[in-house]
């Protein structure tokens, strides 16, 4: 019978010390996670301060349209891509880089162009009337 109570009491043991380490190992991981969420958390807020700071110290800039370059008909410009042509709403002709035909601009800001009609370089402006006018090109962006 001592056998037997030793070998209960040995299963008992084992299973007792298999329950305990199971528990501990749960508590840990559980604290573990806990820990890591807190750590992001902190991350989260420290990056939000950061955030604040710099829209604090570095105020929007304002959007001011300007020319990056200007002449006064006739005369020639680089137009880009993302480039607008603009004439004081006054009619001009250009033509643009590599091409034959003139594009004839209304002045209004309402003239769409296509790709087959646009090439990025050197483009000529010239007014249909021979009167002075100024062109401005703008980034587009």
């Amino acid at each position: 019978m001592t056998t037997n109570t030793t070998e209960s009491s040995a299963a008992t043991l084992k299973w007792v010390f298999l329950t305990v380490a199971l528990v501990l190992g749960v508590w840990y991981a559980h604290n573990q996670y806990v820990a890591a969420k807190q750590v992001a958390a902190v991350k989260r807020v420290e990056a939000a301060q950061k955030a604040a700071e710099y829209a604090a110290s570095h105020p929007p800039r304002e959007s001011v349209d300007e020319p990056i370059r200007q002449c006064t008909t006739p005369c020639s410009l680089y137009v880009g891509w993302a480039q607008r042509v603009k004439s004081d709403g006054q009619p001009v002709l250009i033509k643009f880089h590599g091409k034959t035909d003139w594009l004839s601009l209304s002045g209004r800001g309402n003239d769409k162009g296509t790709l087959d009609q646009f090439n990025p370089g050197e483009a000529q402006f010239v007014s249909p009337d021979r009167t002075p006018v100024r062109v401005q090109i703008f980034d587009a962006r």
